[in-house]
């Protein structure tokens, strides 16, 4: 079956980067001014522990000024803002005690300090409000030291990363997480494992964007979160080690190691992490559902080793071009088991009837690479093209054995049981060219490009009833398919500043074609 249709129209429609205000019904919220009471958008705020300065969360002013912190932990806290051209502002102590908490208008006063007199230095401010998108640097930052990519993420501006590690960026789920620009195929607990894996000082940005242009896949409209990790650009040929420990319920370790030789044209890496442990989770959860009521409780106990590498090497041909060459991958395994138990009662009487055991154990191994070549084109008269040509490979495994056993409720005798296992595979090859032109163009920025991808996936789902201790394959609930989607597609984007509004318009025409 082949359809044609447009995969985007923005044409003639105009995005104004805007941050709509944010109510905290049970955290810290506020607005931020000058002066002259005049809302200074993109200003960044940091929530930052009083007893230590160590960062919590990140918050970015929206265009009316208001800003707010959701739910954060009960305990004392302080304001940190900043914006260029403005001296920092520093709150007295917030001492949060889980109820609403509304903070006077902050005014910030202008720097003192002028263009002339300012040292120039190459450092990043922590927060870059831009016309497409929102970035959180934090390399040479203090935040980037003893973490991961994964606490940095919970960090982030207007990102939360719920107990399921499922990620919303301004509370839409659905994100499409990318690393260096290309989407991770994994599940959010993959993800999060991987990004656990990696250490922060290994992350330079965190590129937030909640309304994609048409430069970007249709899959990412609820918003796009690319974490960018580090290259290293000293000369000469040095490395970096690190090694973790942490301890909550159960320990947890993690280990990396990096090297890097650059010269005047080569510039040759590679880098090796890992991050191993045990975890605890805790799920309880009352319903009431006439004629019963439903007390449920679920404690799981997860043992995980996750492996990351990359290798690669970039050339300058000239002042003008690059060409590089990259490999990175991970490799995940988990296993752990499932004590769950749901305490069923009469609606009316609240005695209980039965209790319902499902001791679920559960075994996943995964694995998924990706080849890149890329050119790079960049003159001094604002003219880039980027052009990627990458090859990618996912498979997973997962199995799972699911015992019900209903039971009395004193005694715990058997009433009835069954058990189930199943068994599912995924097998995803990628290929995929694409290339972004941009230039200068009406006091904006014109930007074209295509994208050619094919990407086939591979399906397998197998559930068994275990009767005697026989599996017998249930065709019902089984399923197996296969299918190939071909995408082809150009857009074309302009963006401009006027005055304080950042307007950005653009469409997009593709095709798009599966086959089972």
């Amino acid at each position: 079956m082949q359809t044609n249709y447009l995969l985007k129209i923005f044409m003639a429609v105009i995005f104004l980067t805007a941050t709509q205000r944010l109510r905290a019904q049970n955290g810290i919220a506020g607005k931020i001014t000058d002066t002259n009471n005049e809302p200074l958008t993109g200003t960044a705020i940091e929530l930052r522990n009083a007893s230590d300065s160590v960062l919590k969360k990140v918050s970015v002013a929206g265009v009316d000024g208001s800003f707010s912190f959701e739910n954060p932990k009960q305990g004392k806290y302080y304001l940190k803002a900043s914006l260029i051209g403005f001296a920092p502002y520093f709150s007295d102590v917030i001492n949060f005690d889980g109820t609403a908490v509304a903070i006077p208008v902050i005014k910030m006063s202008p720097s003192s300090t002028t263009l002339k007199q300012a040292e120039v230095t190459a450092l990043k401010p922590l927060i870059e409000v831009k016309a497409d998108k929102t970035v959180f640097n934090v390399e040479n930052s203090i935040n980037s030291t003893g973490s991961n990519a994964y606490e940095l993420l919970q960090k982030a501006p207007g990102v939360v990363v719920d107990n399921n590690d499922a990620i919303s960026l301004k509370g839409r789920g659905g994100v499409m997480v990318q690393i260096d620009g290309r989407p991770s195929r994994m599940t959010e607990t993959e993800l999060a494992d991987y990004l656990k894996s990696v250490q922060s000082v290994d992350v330079e940005a965190i590129e937030l964007i909640s309304n994609p242009s048409s430069k970007y896949d249709a899959e990412g409209t609820a918003g796009i979160i690319n974490i960018k990790l580090k290259k290293n650009k000293n000369f000469g040929t040095n490395g970096n080690i690190t090694v973790g420990y942490a301890v909550g319920t159960y320990s947890k370790y993690n280990s990396s190691i990096s090297l890097n030789n650059r010269s005047k044209k080569l510039n040759s890496y590679g880098s090796y992490s890992n991050n191993f442990g045990d975890s605890k989770n805790e799920f309880y959860l009352y319903r009431e559902q006439n004629p019963y009521i439903y007390n449920q409780s679920s404690i799981t106990k997860r043992s995980f080793f996750n492996h990351n590498y990359k290798a690669g090497a970039d050339y300058t041909i000239n002042k003008k071009n690059n060409v590089g060459l990259m490999i990175n991958g991970n490799h995940s395994e988990s296993d752990g088991k499932g004590l769950n138990r749901n305490y069923i009662s009469n609606f009316f009487t609240g005695v209980t009837d039965s209790i319902l055991k499902s001791d679920q154990t559960f075994d996943n191994v995964s694995d998924n690479v990706n080849l890149n070549l890329n050119h790079q084109f960049k003159d001094t008269l604002g003219h880039e093209l980027a052009t990627d040509a990458d090859l990618g490979f996912y498979h997973s495994k997962r199995e799972n054995y699911i015992p019900n056993i209903y039971t009395t409720p004193v005694t715990e005798q058997p009433l009835s049981q069954t058990f189930f296992n199943s068994f599912a595979e995924t097998t995803i090859g990628i290929f995929s060219l694409k290339s972004d032109y941009s230039q200068n163009f009406l006091k904006g920025k014109l930007g074209l490009g295509y994208k050619v991808a094919v990407v086939k996936t591979d399906n397998v789902f197998d559930f068994y009833n275990i009767i005697d201790n026989n599996e017998v394959l249930d065709n019902t609930r089984s399923n197996s398919f296969e299918y190939t989607e071909n995408i082809n597609a150009f857009y074309a984007n302009y963006q401009r500043t006027i005055k304080k509004f950042d307007l950005q318009a653009g469409g997009a025409y593709g095709k798009h074609q599966f086959r089972r």
